[in-house]
């Protein structure tokens, strides 16, 4: 195991600031990271610590991101796949609509009209879902403003 030293700077508050990124390139080690914090200098005899209880408080910010998104590698591949089927969805629909057009009015029940709508429905929920994961694999957040229209088309 290399340790590698995090190089620390002190800003003009006394307070510490440091940056590093850290890159997973085996797949075995996917997943097995921790970061440990700990404060020497309430020991005494370890960089200048008095032995007295000091309290210390810090702010993490950190970004897990793979090469080009912010999905897990088992998401990757949901927003195409989203939108693939809405568009799928989409055509049958169409082609459905073509059938019950060709076959006349006398012989097409509404039951048919209103399963057609679903599928247009159902092409119009795959469509919000799969923006939604395009919008959270390319910025990282979850739009909410997306998500809302799935649920709504999908209940």
């Amino acid at each position: 195991m290399n340790l590698k030293v995090i190089p620390l700077t002190v800003a003009d508050d006394g307070s510490f600031q440091t940056s590093f990124v850290i890159y997973i390139r085996d797949a075995k080690h996917e997943g097995l990271y921790s970061m440990f914090f700990h404060n020497c200098l309430n020991y005494p005899g370890s960089l200048g610590g008095s032995g007295k209880k000091q309290s210390v408080s810090f702010s993490i910010e950190i970004a897990e991101k793979n090469s080009d998104s912010y999905l897990s590698a088992g998401e990757m591949p949901l927003p195409a796949l989203y939108q693939m089927l809405a568009i799928l969805f989409f055509l049958s629909g169409c082609f459905w609509v073509f059938i019950l057009k060709k076959t006349g009015s006398q012989q097409v029940f509404r039951i048919h009209w209103i399963m057609a709508s679903l599928v247009f429905l159902k092409s119009l929920s795959l469509f919000f879902h799969g923006v939604n994961y395009n919008k959270i694999a390319t910025q990282g957040i979850h739009v909410e403003s997306w998500a809302v229209l799935y649920y709504i088309t999908h209940l």
